[in-house]
């Protein structure tokens, strides 16, 4: 969520909204007689490219379909949860988005940051930072990384005998000049954001702004831009 003005807000607010309301139901399929069910879905499409197929199978884990129905509603939570990761994770690494800002300003991107187990490769792979985390543990885990880096980086700073290769390499990408202590508190205070979820102190959240939205809806209902039902529906996403 990009933090700024109540129009700034008001904007992000309306996509979200927009976007709950293409996803579309999940369905049971079987698709062999007397397999275990399946919960399929249609992954919306502005999430499409991110998880790399238009539709979505999860097993219910069970070929009783009475079962399976009531583990529908879990399973396609969970599925959901896996589109939006996926799709999270490819954000992070556009060209304005703070994780690749601070990654590649800090010469960051072969640095590693967490494990994972390759079945084809038998073993544990380390994963870099120029492959961005997929959940909240991997965001906390490279978090951890670029800011442990960052501070050494501030450290060295401050002593000639420290000057390494790779601080010469940053230097080099950053114009001839290492970056600023403000700077690299900067880009850290944008990481907390898009990782940690932080909000600087004294900015306005989404609450702050929910009688401007109300209100912002009500307008574009006068003017017949948007549908009243439409609107109770929106509102009602927010609020929960």
């Amino acid at each position: 969520m990009r933090v700024g003005t109540t129009d700034d807000i008001i904007r992000d607010i309306t996509e979200v909204c927009v976007k709950a309301f293409e996803w579309h139901p999940a369905t049971l399929v079987q698709r062999k007689k007397g397999g275990n069910w399946q919960v399929q879905m249609t992954v919306p499409q502005w999430a499409r490219d991110a998880f790399g197929r238009n539709q979505h199978r999860k097993s219910a884990g069970t070929s009783d379909k009475r079962i399976a129905e009531a583990r529908q509603h879990d399973v396609e939570a969970q599925m959901r949860q896996e589109i939006m990761r996926k799709y999270e994770s490819s954000t992070l690494w556009e060209p304005d988005n703070p994780y690749r800002k601070a990654v590649e300003t800090l010469g960051l991107e072969e640095t590693f940051y967490r494990g994972e187990w390759v079945d084809d490769a038998t073993d544990v792979v380390e994963i870099p930072l120029s492959q961005p985390p997929k959940d909240d543990g991997e965001k906390r885990q490279a978090f951890e990384a670029i800011y442990n880096a960052a501070r050494r980086m501030q450290a060295n700073a401050h002593s000639v005998q420290a000057v390494s290769l790779a601080d010469l390499e940053l230097i080099r990408r950053n114009h001839g000049i290492r970056p600023s202590e403000e700077d690299v508190e900067q880009l850290l205070r944008g990481l907390r954001q898009v990782l940690l979820n932080e909000q600087p102190k004294g900015q306005r959240t989404i609450e702050d702004v929910l009688p401007a939205f109300e209100k912002h809806l009500g307008d574009r209902v006068q003017n017949g831009s948007l549908k009243p039902k439409t609107m109770n529906e929106w509102l009602r996403v927010r609020m929960h």
